[in-house]
Formats: C-alpha cells, structure tokens, sequence
C-alpha cells in the first residue's frame, strides 16, 4: 500500500483506516515500513521549520519529528474533517517547535542573541515582556490600541509587504522616525517618492506602518524575526506572540504579521509574551498536546525499539 501521507486519496478511504488500525494493534513491522515509507514527507516538514535543505536522521529534531508521527499514527481520529497529512503536518511541526523551544531555554538566557536574526523565533519561545509594555505605550502617545490593529491592520500580503516597506523606510531615518512621534502621524510629505505617490494606501494603513516602524526600532527579537521572514516571503508558519490577554480572549501578533484576536484558556499556561502554535486559520490557539502526551509516545517509541532489537537479535 502506498503511504505517501500528502495524498489525501489514500489517506481518506477504509483501507488506511484498516491498514492503520492494524498497526495500532501492535503489527511492529508495519508500522516501521509505515514511518519508512513516510521518511521523505516527514523530513520535509522538519526542513521547513529549520528552513534547512538537508536534515541529517541522526538529529535530535529528526527524532522528535518521528516520534510525532508515531503519535499522528496512534491518535488520528478517522471521523476528523483534518485530513491525516494536514494533521501530521501540524503535529509534527507543534513537536519540533517545542523541542527547539524548550532546547534553547535550557542554553540560551533571555539577552543572548542568535547569529541569524530571521531565526530568532525557533530560538525562543516568548517575547520580552518589558518591550511589549514599551511597545503599547509607544502605540498610546499615537491613540492607538492593539485593538485597533486587529480591526484595521492589513490581512492581505501585498498590503502587509508595502506597509513594512513604508515602516522600514521611516524606522531606518532618525529624522523620519522622529518626526513620526513629534507630529504624531505618518510624516507622508518626507517619505520617498514611491511611496508618496501611494498617500491613499499608506494613509489605509497608517496604524499598522506605525506599529511595525515601533517594532523595527525595538528590541522585540521574536517580532522582527517574523518580519525579516515577511520580507523573505516566508510566512506559511502559524505561530505567533501574544500581546495582550483578556478573559477568554488574546492579540496575538502572527508570523504573517497579522494582528488576531484569538481565543484563549488562560489556564493553560498563556501568557503575554509567549510564542504559541495557532491553527490554519490563524484565528485559534491549537492546544498542545507535546507536554501531556510527549513521554507516552517517547516511552511508545523505546518499547518499539526493544522489541524489534529482540526479534533481530533472537
């Protein structure tokens, strides 16, 4: 049987349930010819959240990513409208994120800095709370709220693009970011010509251009990364910083630099600053299961190991 996890016509109909059904009843040599025959998808995955060509099978992320698939296998829900590569692509993302966050908390202290600036948010998992209060503050002395970011932010790409354009035009002149906070506005008469010509599309997107200008001259590292990756083209990523909490709602700041309102349980360990996994959509938190399941799919995975070392070696 074909195992290819992105074809959705396999993945969809009941011979995969029964196939992966067979597995979960504890058929080992099927389910390692499964992972086998999923190596190339998985290790795609894994490259694209290090945004690395070539992953070694060797690696610590490379294992945790198999790990996650061994969970994908054992917990898909086959009445679930998720296709099972939709779903295994996020959970193994979600692992892996975890694992790089929860790596480098343990090496890294909240001023180290990495050596790629892009990265800086699979290198941490929160955002420095201190600049995201001086961030709000910044936004006030211009009647802003990260509210209103969300209500009149841009969602579309090509907007996003020319307003950080704009932003990275005024954050990288003192005059310009100067004269920003002494007229309180967007100083349009000394923008570039290419953008002046645009008044009507910078004056649209006035409270964003202002609050990504603030972010650029910050020391918000997690922030700036996303917008180097914006700027890339890389924003297929759904992650994002909270940076505000209410009662059953948070504004989050999205890898696409979107502004979104999401919904939260505050006790399930949110709080601003920290980096969270959203799903497609981007409008939800998607709850982790990494921390309740990670040592059952990890002991799973031992047991696994141990009895096809056994069976080879009797």
């Amino acid at each position: 049987m074909s195992s290819d996890f992105q074809n959705n016509d396999v993945f969809n109909n009941d011979s995969f349930s029964a196939y992966i059904n067979k597995i979960r009843q504890g058929d080992i040599a099927l389910r390692e010819r499964f992972i086998e025959e999923n190596k190339n998808m998985i290790m795609k995955v894994v490259s694209q959240v290090l945004g690395k060509s070539a992953i070694p099978t060797n690696s610590k992320e490379y294992d945790a990513a198999i790990t996650a698939f061994n969970y994908c296998i054992d917990h898909y829900d086959f009445n679930d409208n998720e296709s099972f590569a939709a779903y295994s692509e996020k959970i193994i993302k979600e692992w892996i994120y975890h694992f790089l966050w929860e790596e480098n908390s343990k090496s890294m202290s909240v001023d180290d800095s990495s050596n790629d600036n892009s990265k800086e948010y699979l290198y941490r998992n929160f955002e420095n709370k201190d600049e995201i209060i001086v961030f709000k503050q910044k936004l006030w002395e211009f009647g802003i709220t990260l509210r209103d970011l969300y209500f009149l932010g841009p969602r579309e790409v090509d907007q996003i693009m020319f307003s950080l354009n704009v932003a990275k035009s005024i954050a990288g002149s003192k005059i310009l970011y100067k004269n920003m906070f002494s007229i309180k506005a967007i100083p349009i008469d000394d923008l570039d010509e290419k953008f002046k010509i645009q008044k009507k599309l910078v004056e649209k997107n006035k409270e964003y251009i202002i609050a990504i200008s603030i972010i650029l001259k910050s020391d918000l590292k997690v922030l700036k990364s996303y917008l180097i990756n914006i700027e890339q083209g890389k924003t297929t990523e759904n992650i994002g910083i909270i940076l505000e909490l209410f009662k059953k709602d948070a504004i989050v700041m999205n890898f696409s630099g979107q502004f979104v309102i999401i919904k939260v349980d505050r006790s399930n360990n949110r709080s601003i600053g920290k980096q969270v996994q959203l799903n497609k959509d981007g409008s939800k938190l998607y709850y982790s299961k990494f921390i309740r399941f990670g040592a059952i799919a990890i002991g799973s995975a031992a047991v696994i190991l141990v009895i096809l070392f056994g069976a080879k070696h009797s």
